[in-house]
């Protein structure tokens, strides 16, 4: 009964996020004349290819980010790529507005009809091996997915990727650390269907890991071994196109917790929740201030920069932030952080906005006489107590208050290049 009701809310869920025939029909024509444009000015040395889900047949409903490569002969140098793309996209579309953005080198965003077309230049080059750059493996990509996703299995690509983005668990960029479109596609390649992979990741124990290698170039046990160490991390997906690559790489270890987590209670309990859009951090604020403890809201200044560098940035200073607030004893209950515009925002809900006067140091037992003396003589000022077989040492607390706490950070810690400090607010008090 609980089986045929998961796959009932699955075919609902479904209805709502494939697109049908019309839809599909229309963005094959719509792309194909972008390639056909593009491919004009081009030239006959530069291919111009469709890539992304839109290549591959695994986009949302009305989800129609477009994703074309311009491959370049091996001669052209990197530092030439914009002007190139630059000439090329003006001259196939005069009126289209465009912005430079970056990823290993740059590329433009195009906006056209309402869309969002990134135009990404690469090397053209015969073997994933020869790669000259990351990007250049993406056709790679696309020819792989076409040619062992099967066509039933494009609605569980579909099922899996609106799970992840209603979860804020999609996108490989810093600011999520979460599952590529590609990573997706291999996932239900490997494991058949959305389901199957859900039941097999939620019943993961704390030190389980997975291991996908669908070319099977690690047949070994000793090989696996030795490359999960190298990987350092317990979700490997070996790329088919190039075995010296983890797809999974992207996915935090926050963000693998995380989906185990949300797996089993689903399993447990399907509910269209699951596949519903993520709250703001408007309403996330909303939400933490029902919740018990004190909430603090940082402000920071960015730079408009990428913003993988910028988000590097700010986990990089709320990662130094919570293990500074944890070594003086706040238990940190929860983080969100958010990014809009010229402003950062880090928030942290801490389970108690102030601790007690003193703290109790626990030191060796009473029969290590030379160990009592030093502990002695690290603690001179401390009260000495006798507890159990051991001496402990009542001394002050340094840092009482979590606000304060926090402020001393900012005031002696270095701040990255890109953000810097504006000011600190008690969101709610208990």
């Amino acid at each position: 009964m609980h089986d045929l009701s998961t796959k009932k809310l699955l075919f609902e869920v479904l209805e709502g996020i494939q697109p049908g025939k019309d839809e599909i029909y229309s963005e094959k024509r719509f792309t194909n004349e972008l390639v056909l444009k593009l491919q004009k000015c081009a030239g006959s040395k530069v291919f111009v290819v469709l890539a992304g889900s839109m290549a591959k047949g695994t986009f949302l409903k009305q989800d129609n980010d477009v994703d074309i490569f311009l491959l370049f002969p091996v001669t052209v140098k990197k530092e030439n790529f914009v002007e190139r793309v630059k000439k090329i996209v003006n001259g196939a579309f005069p009126r289209a507005k465009y912005e430079i953005k970056y990823a290993e080198h740059p590329y433009l965003r195009v906006r056209l009809d309402g869309r969002r077309i990134d135009v990404v230049p690469a090397y053209k080059i015969d073997k994933a091996e020869n790669l000259k750059s990351a990007v250049d493996r993406s056709v790679f990509h696309t020819k792989f997915i076409k040619g062992n996703l099967k066509k039933e299995q494009v609605a569980e690509v579909l099922l899996l990727k609106k799970f992840l983005k209603c979860n804020e668990l999609y996108g490989a960029e810093i600011k999520i650390g979460g599952f590529s479109g590609y990573l997706c596609e291999l996932l239900i390649v490997n494991f058949g269907t959305f389901l199957n992979f859900v039941r097999t990741t939620a019943k993961w124990k704390t030190d389980d890991s997975m291991f996908v290698d669908l070319k099977e170039y690690y047949k070994d046990d000793e090989l696996i071994e030795k490359i999960m160490k190298k990987f350092n991390t317990r979700f490997v997906v070996i790329d088919p196109t190039d075995r010296n690559r983890n797809v999974a790489a992207a996915v935090s270890e926050e963000n693998i917790t995380k989906m185990i987590r949300i797996f089993k209670v689903f399993i447990k309990k399907p509910t269209r929740k699951y596949f519903s859009p993520p709250k703001s951090f408007k309403e996330k604020l909303k939400a933490i201030e029902k919740k018990h403890g004190s909430c603090y809201l940082i402000k920071l200044a960015r730079e408009e920069l990428a913003d993988d560098i910028v988000w590097g940035q700010i986990r990089k200073i709320t990662s130094a932030l919570v293990t500074y607030l944890k070594k003086n004893e706040f238990k940190v209950k929860e983080i969100i952080m958010e990014s809009e515009g010229k402003d950062a925002f880090i928030c942290l809900r801490i389970g108690s906005e102030r601790l007690a006067n003193k703290k109790e140091i626990v030191g060796p037992e009473v029969k290590m006489k030379e160990h009592i003396i030093a502990f002695r003589k690290a603690h001179e000022t401390a009260i000495f107590k006798r507890k159990g077989k051991r001496i402990t040492a009542i001394v002050p607390r340094e840092n009482i208050y979590a606000e304060k706490t926090i402020e001393k950070f900012f005031a002696k810690v270095s701040m990255p290049s890109h953000i810097s400090f504006k000011n600190l607010r008690l969101q709610v008090h208990d």
